[in-house]
């Protein structure tokens, strides 16, 4: 983490992307030992170097695990532009299932529904103001923003819940949406 909090300092990342699981394990599911053997705090230096990375305009891309990272972090929330919350978010084991893009939003349309065999997110919170881009229906019938657009600020972030393998992120459905929301970052503002 060192590494990256020096590479955002230097100014030179175009696009931060955050496909990682950091956190500190306070959820009662989680026990003592993998507490002391997995728990994480975000490091002052990180939390800083990702601020001022997105407070100079600069975008990223959340992935997956990324609203759970940085529980210590009481903005974390609203900068990646999701939430998690212990006591509703959570998952089935993986599966497949559809994906439905929003099929009049600019940075979606003409993409199809597509397949895919990841974790199906659920009860993850956008942002408000954020910009929904793709839903699933989960066994329950119930409907799940999967995909969103969000302004931290004056910087861009995309959050993709999907991710949780290279059999996911190598779904040609999921790439294709994956290239849309970097296309959208990466826009020259105007």
């Amino acid at each position: 983490t060192a590494d990256a909090a020096a590479r955002l300092d230097r100014g030179d990342v175009d696009l931060l992307t955050v496909h990682a699981c950091r956190f500190r394990m306070l959820d009662a599911r989680y026990d003592d030992e993998q507490r002391r053997s997995f728990a994480e705090r975000c490091p002052d230096d990180v939390r800083r170097a990702i601020a001022e990375h997105l407070g100079r305009g600069r975008p990223m891309l959340a992935l997956h695990t990324a609203p759970i990272c940085f529980d210590d972090w009481p903005d974390w929330p609203s900068l990646v532009g999701a939430t998690w919350r212990w006591d509703r978010s959570n998952h089935p084991p993986p599966g497949a299932f559809t994906v439905d893009p929003e099929p009049v939003h600019p940075v979606t349309a003409g993409l199809a529904p597509f397949a895919v065999h990841d974790e199906l997110y659920r009860f993850v919170e956008p942002a408000p103001g954020a910009e929904v881009l793709a839903r699933a229906c989960d066994a329950d019938g119930i409907v799940h923003p999967l995909a969103w657009l969000h302004r931290a600020g004056v910087a861009r972030v995309a959050y993709d819940s999907l991710g949780h393998d290279a059999r996911s992120m190598g779904a040609p459905g999921h790439r294709r949406l994956l290239e849309r929301l970097v296309g959208w970052l990466l826009e020259p503002p105007g």
